[in-house]
């Protein structure tokens, strides 16, 4: 049972944790959403939510289906739902700035808006919408749309100022967590993949950092 989710929660949590860390330590999302190029700034905003939106869909399957999992020990159990609570309290923390700022509630509708069911017995029930899916029905279901407009609007305060990434930063640690988690021998996401975000208050005064 856990094998049906081990592989796709991690992939999920490695394309978001991704994600995060480009648009922190190498000012991608900033670089791309106003380069003059309509297909590439459509891009930029719609797969940054969608990275988000998969790895909701993700955790909400996990979260439904968490009665049929052991992960061997109670122990284990535990820090499974623990890290998936972290990365959903990242979200929804009111300290952080509103900026991509996600609700308990309106994380679970988002996961459960990605859902699609699998019809195959040997697999989870149900898995995330792919990329191209989720761009035509941001286009076609307005319904749909709405749940995503306040977030991709969002992107561009991330994107300009450096205190609205606090949230960023906490959520791609948390991620790094879970992947450790689910990766303990790094057999699929190496340590070179991994890096972590420097929050802001452990970073030193006047820092270079090189963006290679």
């Amino acid at each position: 049972m856990l094998s049906r989710y081990r592989e796709p929660l991690l992939v999920a949590a490695q394309n978001l944790h991704s994600r995060l860390y480009t648009m922190v330590e190498h000012d991608v999302l900033a670089a791309h959403l106003h380069c003059g190029d309509p297909e590439l700034e459509h891009y930029a905003r719609d797969y940054t939510i969608y990275v988000l939106a998969e790895y909701l869909c993700w955790a909400e399957i996990v979260r439904r289906d968490m009665r049929f999992l052991d992960l061997g020990s109670d122990e284990g159990n535990r820090e499974f739902v623990r890290l998936l609570e972290i990365n959903q309290l990242a979200l929804s923390n009111e300290d952080f700035p509103s900026s991509l700022r996600l609700f308990r509630g309106q994380q679970r509708a988002i996961g459960e808006l990605m859902m699609i069911p699998t019809g195959n017995p040997a697999s989870a029930q149900y898995e995330s919408l792919g990329y191209v899916q989720f761009c035509a029905r941001l286009e076609e279901d307005s319904g749909f749309a709405k749940w995503f407009a306040r977030l991709r609007g969002g992107l561009d305060q991330v994107a300009n100022t450096p205190a609205e990434r606090s949230r960023i930063v906490t959520l791609q640690n948390g991620l790094i967590d879970l992947i450790e988690f689910l990766d303990p021998q790094q057999l699929r996401l190496p340590a070179r993949l991994r890096d972590r975000l420097i929050p802001a208050e452990k970073q030193a005064p006047n820092a270079n950092t090189n963006f290679d």
